[in-house]
């Protein structure tokens, strides 16, 4: 069975995905505390399903702990596998040091997104709708999330 699981801000598309796959759309609590850290809570069962986890990475600085968060707690309540979908992947421009100093932060940004998925599956939005009815289009080598990491984290 597949769960999907939106994060804040992706529930239309996880929606969409979970109606047109057939799959059960998961429920997910987020607040934040007044010091600004943020509170997770899964409500639904994840236990032997497979999870995947939407949540673009548009603007990771604001939600890229609660995406770690939710993979974690997805595991540790039994999921048997966890997916991040991710209809943009952030940081993927400065993908080589153009001048001396610069971080190359696709590399760092894969080694902290990979190791919190099973797989990744990318997501880029088809112009007049494409060939999906969803408008969406999955970029995933056959490989998986394995030889994206690879390729980013430069391993």
């Amino acid at each position: 069975m597949r769960l999907i699981l939106p994060l804040p801000g992706n529930e239309t598309f996880a929606r969409r995905l979970a109606e047109e796959g057939d799959w059960e759309l998961g429920v997910l609590e987020t607040r934040r505390f007044p010091d600004g850290e943020t509170y997770i809570r899964i409500l639904s069962d994840v236990k032997d399903k497979t999870v995947d986890l939407v949540c673009t990475l548009a603007r990771p600085d604001d939600g890229f702990l609660r995406l770690i968060f939710v993979a974690d707690a997805a595991r540790a309540l039994g999921a048997r596998e966890v997916t991040l979908i991710a209809p943009y992947l952030s940081y993927m421009r400065q993908d080589r040091r153009f001048r001396p100093g610069e971080a190359v932060t696709s590399r760092s940004f894969a080694r902290l997104v990979c190791p919190s998925s099973d797989d990744l599956r990318l997501f880029r939005r088809l112009r007049n709708g494409g060939s999906g009815s969803s408008g969406f289009e999955v970029m995933r080598p056959a490989a998986g999330a394995a030889s994206v990491c690879a390729g980013l984290s430069g391993a």
